[in-house]
């Protein structure tokens, strides 16, 4: 009877931070995201203790990257509410633009979309956006209550932005 050798396989594992490596290694990467992005935002360590992050985990939460954008943008709008200097110029600009253009703004508090009508079904308004060189979501691709609405996005850069505000001032 022959047995022939499989060739061995070597597994390289590339863990620059150890969340993988060792067993609470996330928790090390989640303080030092949350204070590293405290710091740019000037507000010093921010001190996550366990107990906070076992309410992630017990949540079902277990990675630096879900937790760590959970934090952060409760620390950012919690700075901006603060601070409103803070905010992008371009946002009381882009609210103003879509205001004079004849639109509602509806249930918009979080910052990163605008929820906006015309008061007509959705797709016109994403048509009336298209005429001016606006891309808009229509409202119905997130459920029956968007049908008369659009959502904004308030993430592009602010060149994009003002480019769209000047094309909605027309």
């Amino acid at each position: 009877m022959s047995t022939t050798r499989q060739p061995s396989r070597t597994l390289i594992l590339f863990d620059v931070d150890g969340v993988l490596v060792h067993p609470v290694g996330y928790k090390k990467a989640l303080h030092d995201t949350l204070d590293y992005f405290a710091a740019q935002m000037g507000l010093g360590g921010l001190g996550l203790d366990d107990h906070e992050i076992g309410v992630f985990e017990a949540c079902g939460i277990t990675n630096e990257w879900d937790s760590g954008a959970l934090c952060l943008s409760t620390i950012l709008l919690a700075a901006l509410s603060e601070r409103p200097d803070l905010r992008r110029a371009t946002l009381d600009e882009t609210l103003a633009a879509v205001r004079a253009a004849g639109l509602r703004i509806d249930d918009s508090q979080a910052g990163l979309y605008l929820w906006a009508t015309r008061d007509e079904p959705c797709i016109d308004t994403v048509a009336w956006f298209a005429e001016r060189g606006v891309l808009v979501a229509p409202g119905d691709f997130y459920g029956p209550a968007g049908a008369r609405h659009v959502r904004i996005a308030l993430t592009a850069s602010d060149e994009r932005v003002d480019a769209a505000v000047t094309r909605l001032a027309g």
